[in-house]
């Protein structure tokens, strides 16, 4: 019974399995000569303790072996592997007649009271088995973090060069922790869709156990795992987990270390720089204890800017102009004289390895050119500062190869991206990067196959939007 709930752990390469299996084996083998001389047992158990004393390096995955309850696929499994065992037990010994005598014959050549004893020993093991697991009390992530749940993920985050990640910060996402508490994935439920927002943030021996804990407690829940906007380096992780990776677009960032305005190439980049200087324009970068008192002014700001577009505030993947977010980040303002025309705010973490931009927004009345000024000082300022990445964020769609041998799913976001400006700035949004001379990494959608990734990326932009009705009313 127990190699059968470690063969479950053991097929994600959990180490805990790998543990719970080779422990298991060894006294199986110690016993299994007692027991009428078994050496086809032995012989057996030999070959699998073997087996997983030399394959220890492949179970790596931190992990915890039992969950919190058993999904009724695996239930399922488990059933039917012991209803197999005891029909082949009253088919090998169907023309021993039933007695009472056999619960306590023990001989060597009695196999018939032997295995009726062992089937009973199962029994018994199963059931209170599940008992235990159906009866634990559910350890699961909140609807919606707490307080100290945020705190510890900042933390975390803190130390980790992803300055993206304090989008844990808007309180919207649940949080999955890992076991050691060091890594965690935030992510929201929408649909059958659990989304988690990025990689997994914290240490990467941590992130693989967190990947596997993740599918497994959407699938339990009956829903699909969804990785959103996460990275090249990582495929092979979620690969593993059984996921599929279908290209989303590409990030854009600025290597401040390199960027400079000087050659010809540079020139409309200067002429953008020199243009807010003359009109007046300047930048201050406000701390985040001193949010709360440009708040009014960043407000109206905002709201100038969602009333000229006619949009409504998103979220998930994008921040909102709420009070306990933007007081908790650097945010810069741009002023014509002492008015405040616009304003963007500063993602970053205390590695100082990249900064990001989340919100940017002016009013609709500020001079042409003053989202260029904006990123090309802000730029100029965490150079001097020693950052060494400048994140401009994402170009949906961008970056898809324009071959008909690719595949569908390629083929259909290409077609959209040439075709579909008139819905979204595709092309406009990725010059207006492009002109800044960024690198682009390419960014991916991982989830299951079949028509799941359609589905997965509906419900992604319904959680976006805030609702259908965000989707309609953009």
């Amino acid at each position: 019974m127990v190699l059968i709930v470690s063969s479950r752990g053991l097929l994600f390469r959990l180490d805990g399995a790998w543990w719970v299996a080779t422990t298991a084996a060894a006294l199986a083998l110690a016993f299994a000569p007692l027991k009428a001389l078994a050496w086809t047992e032995t012989l057996v158990l030999c070959l699998l303790l073997g087996t997983l004393v030399l394959s220890r390096s492949e179970f790596g995955r931190r992990s915890s072996l039992l969950h919190d309850s058993l999904s009724w696929r695996w239930s399922l499994a488990v059933a039917t592997i012991l209803i197999g065992c005891v029909a082949v037990m009253l088919f090998a010994y169907r023309e021993i007649p039933y007695s009472p005598e056999l619960w306590w014959q023990f001989e060597f050549s009695a196999s018939a009271p032997r295995s009726l004893r062992a089937a009973l020993g199962i029994a018994l093991a199963t059931m209170l088995f599940s008992i235990w697991t159906l009866t634990r009390p559910w350890s699961g992530p909140s609807i919606r973090p707490n307080a100290d749940e945020i705190a510890r993920a900042v933390a975390i985050l803190d130390d980790q060069p992803n300055p993206d990640a304090n989008l844990v910060r808007m309180g919207d996402k649940s949080l999955l922790f890992s076991e050691d508490g060091f890594a965690f994935i935030m992510f929201a439920r929408q649909g059958r869709s659990w989304i988690a927002l990025f990689d997994p943030v914290g240490p990467w021996d941590a992130w693989p156990g967190l990947v596997w804990t993740f599918v497994e407690l959407a699938r339990q829940h009956g829903g699909r795992a969804v990785f959103y906007e996460v990275g090249p380096d990582s495929l092979a992780l979620y690969a593993d987990a059984g996921l599929t990776a279908f290209r989303l677009g590409e990030f854009a960032r600025v290597h401040l270390a390199t960027f400079s305005l000087e050659g010809p190439k540079r020139a409309p980049l200067r002429t953008g720089l020199r243009k807010g200087e003359r009109l007046g324009l300047s930048i201050e970068i406000v701390p985040p204890e001193g949010v709360a008192g440009v708040m009014d002014e960043v407000r109206d700001v905002s709201n100038a800017w969602l009333a000229h577009h006619k949009v409504r505030e998103k979220g998930f993947s994008l921040g909102a102009v709420s009070v306990d977010y933007v007081t908790t980040q650097p945010v810069a303002l741009v002023r014509d004289a002492d008015r405040v025309i616009g304003f963007a705010t500063i993602l970053a973490t205390k590695v100082g390895h990249q900064v990001s931009i989340d919100l940017m927004r002016v009013r609709p009345d500020a001079p042409n050119g003053t989202m260029d000024y904006l990123f090309l000082a802000l730029m100029q300022h965490f150079k001097a500062e020693g950052v060494t990445w400048f994140g401009l964020g994402m170009a949906p769609l961008s970056g898809f190869p324009e071959s008909t041998a690719t595949s569908i799913w390629n083929r259909v976001g290409r077609a959209v991206y040439d075709h579909g400006e008139r819905f979204y700035h595709f092309k406009g949004l990725r010059g207006f990067k492009d002109k800044f001379g960024p690198q682009w990494q390419p960014r991916y959608m991982v989830v299951s196959g079949g028509i799941n990734p359609l589905l997965a990326l509906a419900d992604v932009t319904v959680l976006i939007g805030g609702g259908v009705r965000g989707v309609v009313s953009k």
